[in-house]
């Protein structure tokens, strides 16, 4: 947990972009994904130039890895989804979820995942 919370000042830098675009859609700042970290709900992905953060939810079916967000270097971002993917395996889940950017759609389908839906969003001005 230490070693999370001292990555998460290094790491932040390149979480920062794909937060600021989730926050144009309602999502989480950057600060509630920093306590979320620290209190155990997401966990932190650190790599040299890339970081992810993923959660966990549960279906009926049993626990899914949801990669929250994430961004840095492509090549090393690969290379933690796969970690992340050997993680859910080991530990049971029976699925990884990811919303991303429909550019992703080949990377991952690459990565044996299913492009099952869009999701579409509008923000209320009250």
């Amino acid at each position: 947990m230490d070693c999370e919370v001292n990555e998460w000042d290094r790491c932040r830098k390149f979480l920062e972009p794909s937060i600021a675009l989730h926050l144009a859609t309602g999502g989480h700042t950057l600060e509630d994904y920093a306590a979320g970290v620290r209190a155990g709900y997401f966990q932190l992905w650190p790599g040299i130039g890339a970081a992810v953060i993923t959660g966990t939810s549960y279906t009926l079916d049993g626990e899914c890895v949801n990669v929250l967000v994430g961004g840095g270097d492509l090549a090393e971002l690969r290379e933690i989804y796969d970690r992340i993917e050997a993680m859910a395996r080991d530990g049971g889940a029976v699925g990884i979820m990811l919303i991303g950017r429909y550019e992703w759609r080949r990377d991952m389908k690459a990565r044996g995942m299913d492009h099952i839906s869009s999701v579409f969003y509008k923000r209320l001005e009250h």
